[in-house]
């Protein structure tokens, strides 16, 4: 995911930790989505038996055990699900952060901002800032303009989090995995 491009989170459990936070924040992953996301854990590293349980689900999976594989997997991680408020400023904060990096275009950013829009006064806020996005194909001769606006945005929500994102990252869901 070129979202995720560039963050350094070293052991292997990026993936499943935005997992959580896109479950906290509201964007609830179902039985395909959690078993995909362990499965490109395990292949990164991380371990847990109900990790790898998860990994093994198939489609027609029952939902009710992959949500308890899923709650098993992150306390046998020392994982910690966040409130959903902070998931969606972190989820915020890592798109803030691609912008930046041009990992993903300003389209890409405002239409995953605008589906957290709902959820979260930062999101509103910088969904709000990134809005001149709308006029990207309308008026061409302003795209830089509308690129030093989105970038001066986000950059001020990043610095407003007072640390790395790796840090917030590892803040809200668990500081360290068990298994590292």
């Amino acid at each position: 995911m070129d979202v995720l491009r560039g963050i350094n989170i070293e052991d292997g459990s990026l993936l499943f930790r935005v997992a959580m936070l896109e479950d906290a924040a509201g964007r609830s992953l179902g039985y395909v989505e959690w078993p995909m996301a362990a499965a490109e854990s395990v292949a990164a590293g991380l371990d847990s038996p109900a990790l790898v349980s998860l990994a093994g689900q198939y489609v027609g999976a029952d939902s009710f055990e992959v949500r308890e594989l899923v709650l098993r997997a992150a306390e046998e991680l020392g994982l910690a699900r966040p409130a959903r408020v902070d998931a969606i400023e972190c989820l915020v904060l890592i798109v803030c952060s691609a912008v930046l990096k041009d990992f993903i275009s300003l389209q890409k950013a405002l239409s995953i901002v605008s589906d957290l829009t709902d959820y979260g006064e930062l999101a509103w806020d910088l969904y709000l800032a990134f809005t001149p996005i709308y006029d990207w194909e309308d008026l061409p001769q302003y795209r830089s303009d509308i690129a030093v606006q989105v970038k001066a945005s986000a950059t001020e929500s990043l610095n407003a989090a007072g640390g790395s994102l790796e840090s917030v990252i590892l803040n809200l869901t668990g500081r360290e995995n068990k298994n590292a």
